[in-house]
């Protein structure tokens, strides 16, 4: 693995492994053969991994990327099961994707998603709650989740539009397709897209050109900028989508696109 490197200070579980090289931390997704599809139980330990990296005060900036073949392809449905079907299994499944990310989101070290390959649904709103995104030039990014008849859980319906805009977040949300990098980069989703086998290395650089900066000014600022981007109303778009959410669970149309994610066919989604 990457991160363990000479110098490298590695603290591996199961599912996360975080890195911390003196001012520079990175946060890896270790689910390569799933490609880092989400359990409840990973957002657990990147939760404890950002505990432990603001616990060493001499991080000044995170890289958030995924191990393997893509970032991430999202919440692991597979995984999660018949426990959607349940209001209060479902309730409680949405209450730690949001609370885990809006850690991310609230934490005083800025973040850079480092994306490769493909990062779908909860993948996008992992980057969504990082502060800033490189990406490689093939890769894809977007939100697949009203493909699948399913309601984010992740912020994606209140952080999409404050980055890219309205009309940009509303196709990304509402046709569930992917765009390429470039595309991203236009429409304000990434900050810089540049070849695969120099993306590590640019978000590393990201880190360090931040981590070389006053660490109470960024921090400062960073809760500046989030709070300023009227944080009141983001705390009440988020509710509104946890609403939401629990109101589409009686919907068929999650249960729909469970059974054709499992079986790996079309779903075919009744009329409204």
């Amino acid at each position: 693995m990457a991160a363990a490197e000479a110098g490298w200070l590695v603290i591996a579980e199961p599912q996360v492994v975080v890195g911390i090289d003196g001012s520079v931390a990175e946060l890896i997704l270790n689910r390569p053969r799933r490609l880092n599809a989400i359990t409840e139980e990973m957002l657990l330990a990147i939760e404890d991994g950002i505990d432990l990296i603001e616990a060493r005060r001499s991080v000044r900036a995170l890289v958030v990327r995924g191990e393997g073949r893509a970032f991430c392809a999202g919440a692991d449905l597979a995984a999660a099961g018949a426990r959607l079907d349940a209001a209060g299994e479902l309730a409680g499944h949405a209450a730690i994707w949001r609370r885990v990310l809006q850690r991310l989101e609230s934490s005083p070290v800025p973040s850079i998603a480092a994306v490769h390959g493909v990062a779908v649904a909860g993948g996008l709103e992992l980057t969504l709650a990082c502060d800033m995104v490189a990406m490689a030039a093939d890769a894809r990014i977007g939100d697949g989740h009203a493909k699948w008849g399913l309601v984010p859980s992740g912020g994606a319906t209140q952080r999409l539009p404050r980055t890219t805009g309205k009309r940009h977040a509303s196709w990304l949300l509402f046709s569930g397709e992917l765009v390429d990098a470039r595309e991203a980069l236009a429409i304000g989703l990434v900050n810089a897209v540049v070849p695969p086998e120099e993306l590590l290395d640019h978000a590393r650089g990201m880190a360090r050109t931040i981590a070389r900066r006053s660490p109470a000014a960024v921090a400062s600022m960073k809760r500046a900028v989030r709070d300023g981007l009227d944080g009141a109303a983001l705390d009440a778009g988020l509710e509104l989508e946890s609403r939401l959410l629990q109101e589409h669970r009686h919907r068929p149309d999650m249960k729909i696109g469970q059974t054709a994610f499992t079986s790996r066919s079309d779903p075919r989604f009744p009329d409204r």
